[in-house]
């Protein structure tokens, strides 16, 4: 597994580690994850030679989730981390000028 570490601009440590699944032994595990808890599968045959190469890509049980609906916008926790990340997020987006204001509403960072 690589893993890559790097620090956003507003001082956000982020760490991302990639893992290469063998598509012969499938995708069972994930596909159990996503029956039971929230996450995501994408897959694509699509080839453009030079620029867009086919791939698949899947995630279960994220720290959070984002909604959005006429013009309001909330970033919701699923779990104890993405609280944290929702604390990290404030400051950003407080100060960003789209002319909403963020704020917290009963644990969801929400504008709009």
């Amino acid at each position: 597994m690589r893993e890559y570490r790097y620090t956003t601009p507003h001082g956000i440590e982020v760490t991302r580690t990639v893992s290469q699944v063998v598509h012969r032994r499938g995708l069972a595990h994930l596909a159990r994850e996503l029956d039971r808890h929230r996450g995501i599968y994408l897959s694509s045959g699509y080839e453009y030679p030079g620029d867009i190469r086919a791939g698949t890509i899947g995630s279960a049980c994220p720290p959070l989730e984002i909604v959005s609906y006429d013009r309001r916008v909330e970033l919701r926790p699923l779990n104890e981390r993405g609280r944290k990340i929702l604390d990290m997020f404030h400051p950003v987006l407080a100060g960003h000028p789209t002319g909403e204001e963020f704020g917290f509403e009963s644990g969801i960072l929400a504008a709009g």
